[in-house]
C-alpha cells in the first residue's frame, strides 16, 4: 500500500491502482493506521467532513464495498475487514510505506553505526515517490497527514545531512540542502547543517551571510532570535573550530610488499 505519492497498490512488483478517489481516500486513510481500527465516525468526519451526506452510516458502507471491490480486482482481496467500532486494514505496517519510512527513520536514530544509520535514512527517503496524498488536498485529514509526512521527510534529511557533514562530505549536503532552504527559509535546522556544508566547502563568509539573512528573516517575520543551537553553529564558524571541518583524508594505504 502507497500513500507517499499516488495512493496505489502494489502487488507481486505491479502497480495497481484502487478504485475513484472516494475509495483511494478510505484506503489511505486506513492505510496510515494499518493493523489498527479506525472508527466509523472517524472515517466519517475525514471523508465527508461538514458535507455529510443524509444517511452517513450507510454511505461508509457503501464506500467500504466498493473499495473491497476494487482491492479485489487488484489482486488485494479480504484485506479490510470490519471490526468494532469501523475498520481494519489487516496488513503489517511494513506493507504501508509511509509506516515503513517512519520505522526506518526510527532505526537509524537507533543505529550505532554512522554509515549502516545513513543507508536507513537514504532506504527511507527513497519511499517518497512525490507529493504524499496530492489528490486529497484541500481535505483536512489529508493536510494534517501531509504536514507530518513533510516533516518526517525534512527531519530525516537533516539527520541524514549530519552524518554526511560528519564524514566530510559537505559539497554534496550542500547540493541538497540549498532548494530545500530555498523552500524553507526559516527552518533553523537546515540552515544549520547549510552552514555547516559552506564552511566544509571553504566559503566560510557564505555561511555567516546565511546566518545573517536567518536572522533577519526570524527577526522582521516571526519577531524571533535565532535558536541557542543555531548560534553555537555561528560561533564555530567565526572560531574555525576543528570539529566543524571536514576530517582529513585517510593517509595512502603503503604498496603491499612484493
Amino acid at each position: 500500500m502507497r500513500v507517499l505519492g499516488p495512493v496505489d497498490v502494489v502487488l507481486d512488483g505491479q502497480v495497481r491502482s484502487v478504485g475513484r478517489a472516494g475509495e483511494r481516500a478510505l484506503l489511505a486513510l486506513l492505510a496510515l493506521r494499518a493493523g489498527q481500527v479506525v472508527s466509523a465516525g472517524r472515517l466519517i468526519d475525514d471523508l465527508w467532513g461538514a458535507e455529510l451526506p443524509d444517511d452517513p452510516g450507510n454511505a461508509l458502507q457503501t464506500r467500504v464495498s466498493k473499495l473491497r471491490r476494487a482491492l479485489a480486482a487488484a489482486g488485494a482481496a479480504d484485506v479490510v475487514t470490519t471490526r468494532a467500532p469501523g475498520y481494519l486494514l489487516a496488513v503489517g505496517p511494513d506493507r504501508v510505506d509511509a509506516l515503513r519510512a517512519a520505522e526506518l527513520v526510527e532505526r537509524a536514530r537507533r543505529e550505532p553505526g554512522p554509515r549502516r544509520a545513513e543507508q536507513l535514512y537514504t532506504e527511507a527517503l527513497g519511499l517518497w515517490r512525490g507529493e504524499p496524498l496530492d489528490e486529497f488536498s484541500g481535505s483536512g485529514w489529508a493536510e494534517l497527514e501531509q504536514a507530518r509526512l513533510a516533516e518526517l521527510r525534512l527531519t530525516a534529511i537533516e539527520e541524514r545531512a549530519q552524518l554526511r557533514l560528519a564524514a566530510g562530505r559537505g559539497a554534496e549536503v550542500l547540493a541538497e540542502l540549498e532548494p530545500l532552504v530555498a523552500a524553507h527559509p526559516l527552518r533553523e535546522r537546515l540552515r544549520g547543517r547549510q552552514m555547516t556544508a559552506l564552511y566544509q566547502a571553504g566559503r566560510q563568509a557564505e555561511a555567516l551571510e546565511a546566518y545573517v539573512d536567518l536572522r533577519r528573516s526570524l527577526a522582521d517575520q516571526l519577531g524571533l532570535d535565532p535558536s541557542p543551537e543555531l548560534e553555537a553553529v555561528r560561533d564555530a564558524v567565526l572560531r574555525q573550530a576543528p570539529d566543524l571541518a571536514a576530517p582529513p583524508a585517510p593517509a595512502p594505504r603503503p604498496p603491499a610488499p612484493r
